[in-house]
């Protein structure tokens, strides 16, 4: 089977589009929240200058160290959970 036809079947798959909306839904909203964030931060501090817009972008920034690991997880755990049904 040429590998065409195996990525066709895989996306043949209906329970594949559910888990990527599952997934991916939570994902969205959080970086939807986070370009919020980063947009009033700059718009209040803004008027301050570039150096106070530099220092609230290096202050939120960290938000990546502390939720890539807390998704990985949390994904790890559901794809247990779903195995275990």
């Amino acid at each position: 089977m040429s590998i065409f036809r195996k990525v066709i079947e895989f996306y043949k798959d209906p329970d594949y589009f559910s888990n990527i909306q599952k997934i991916a839904l939570p994902i969205i909203i959080q970086q939807l929240m986070f370009s919020g964030l980063n947009m009033l931060g700059v718009i209040l501090i803004g008027q301050k200058g570039d150096a106070s817009v530099a220092a609230v972008g290096l202050a939120v920034y960290p938000h990546v160290f502390v939720d890539v690991p807390i998704l990985r997880d949390h994904i790890q755990l559901r794809a247990c959970h779903e195995v275990d049904r």
